[in-house]
């Protein structure tokens, strides 16, 4: 489907698929109380600029880490 503007006001959503891909050409924003992403194999996180910026808490916890 094409259109314009797509809004949801749900309780929940649920999604299960085999494979997901989003291209976004503006911003994509989340709000949230908590976020968890889970991998079991690789997570990548790749930008010209990334910033973690925690209030209280930055834990990094892996076997090896290399920073630099």
């Amino acid at each position: 489907h094409v259109g314009q503007v797509l809004e949801l006001l749900v309780d929940r959503v649920t999604q299960r698929s085999k494979h997901s891909m989003r291209a976004i050409e503006g911003i994509d924003h989340t709000s949230a109380e908590t976020i968890d992403y889970r991998a079991e194999r690789a997570a990548h996180v790749r930008a010209e600029h990334a910033i973690v910026d925690g209030k209280e808490l930055v834990k990094l916890d892996g076997g090896q880490i290399h920073l630099g």
